[in-house]
């Protein structure tokens, strides 16, 4: 299954138990799944993220891109606005694109 098909697949499967969680009777209700239902499409993103940034066709590579993304995790983690984590990430990678 490449990536696309486990996104959507994630995707309909989150469907599905919010679904069963708020038309179902309560069915979900009180279970360790609710609790962590609102985690699953961020960490779907983060994992999609990740794989894009990191591969390559060869195989796991390490450029410019990871240190942008390392750069939008800092600027994000010291509660930076969305806009100056986006330009953080940009000056970032182009600043190593240019050193490399």
């Amino acid at each position: 299954m490449n990536m696309w098909g486990l996104i959507l697949a994630l995707t309909a499967i989150t469907f599905v138990m919010r679904t069963i969680g708020i038309s179902g009777g309560g069915l979900l209700r009180g279970t360790r799944i609710v609790g962590l239902l609102p985690y699953l499409a961020p960490a779907v993103i983060s994992g999609l993220i990740v794989s894009v940034t990191l591969s390559s066709p060869s195989g796991f590579v390490v450029d410019a891109r990871a240190a942008g993304v390392a750069a939008a995790i800092v600027a994000m983690l010291l509660r930076a606005p969305v806009l100056v984590t986006i330009l953080v990430a940009m000056a970032v990678t182009g600043g190593v694109r240019l050193l490399a």
